[in-house]
């Protein structure tokens, strides 16, 4: 998931992928390449509770 697959009005990190997860699916996911086996995770937390922002 990229920067602009964001939903930025999101108020917690579980909304936050709504709209990659419209146009492309799961943000989490994994498959199979040959002899390889790819695990991709979303780890974005947006809103980004370092901010200070309390959420």
């Amino acid at each position: 998931m990229g920067n602009h697959d964001m939903n930025y009005d999101a108020v917690a990190d579980s909304l936050s992928d709504e709209t990659f997860e419209s146009n492309f699916g799961p943000a989490n996911y994994a498959f199979n390449y040959g002899q390889a086996h790819f695990i991709v995770l979303d780890n974005i937390l947006y809103p980004d509770p370092r901010d200070g922002n309390g959420y």
